[in-house]
């Protein structure tokens, strides 16, 4: 009997100490008279942005993209410009890499690919 009440004891001193050792602490505060004046507080954190629609921006040449003047948060209206794309080589561009600029010219081809009349023809 003398045996259970001692283990019983030890039982609750582990049980205690566990209890003691996994309280909460309490926190630091920061004690201030009230007044009445402006809220002049910055917070600086990362966060995260989700998108709702996705767009994906593609160009048949390669190039370089020049400097976005863009800050993040500013407003962009429609038809704006956003970025300008360069070429990174002048023969780059597939129809002169082709060389079929030269048969373009010799059938009178115009920019837009459409075939010009002749002229001598009647």
């Amino acid at each position: 009997m003398k045996r259970k009440v001692l283990i019983g004891i030890v039982g609750l001193l582990v049980l205690a100490l566990l209890v003691w050792a996994f309280m909460p602490t309490p926190a630091e505060v920061e004690i201030a008279t009230v007044t009445q004046g402006r809220f002049e507080r910055t917070v600086q954190e990362d966060g995260k942005t989700r998108l709702r629609d996705r767009y994906v921006v593609s160009t048949p040449l390669t190039g370089r993209v020049s400097r976005i003047n863009l800050k993040q948060g500013d407003t962009v209206v429609r038809d704006a410009t956003v970025a300008t794309l360069w070429p990174v080589s002048p023969g780059a561009h597939p129809r002169r890499a082709s060389g079929t600029h030269r048969c373009d010219a010799s059938l009178g081809v115009t920019g837009t690919g459409q075939r010009e009349a002749s002229r001598g023809s009647a």
